[in-house]
């Protein structure tokens, strides 16, 4: 919960109680799917090789991580905060429209 707090407040520009419980059920949603990726992989992994080397092992898992990130920010910025990044994006544009005549 903290987790996606954060990234509603820094990362997205997100304030307020808006769509909150939304947020975070998508945020849970979001990591549970990462968590998933992550296990695919592991799963996969022993699946060809019933005894990889711890190498191999941390490899995959270090490489399942990196997509399980990329994934959570896709579906964060896009799904959860998408229209919100947008709103504020016109809000700029409309604000240095308006500041631009002056």
């Amino acid at each position: 919960m903290a987790n996606t707090a954060v990234n509603r407040r820094v990362t997205f520009g997100v304030r307020g109680r808006r769509r909150i419980v939304r947020d975070h059920l998508g945020g849970l949603l979001v990591y549970v799917l990462s968590l998933a990726l992550t296990d695919f992989a592991l799963v996969l992994l022993h699946r060809l090789d019933s005894h990889p080397a711890r190498l191999l092992e941390v490899g995959v898992l270090v490489l399942a991580s990196l997509c399980a990130t990329a994934a959570r920010y896709v579906g964060m910025s896009t799904l959860l905060f998408g229209g919100a990044r947008r709103a504020r994006h016109e809000r700029k544009s409309i604000r240095s429209l308006s500041t631009q005549g002056n």
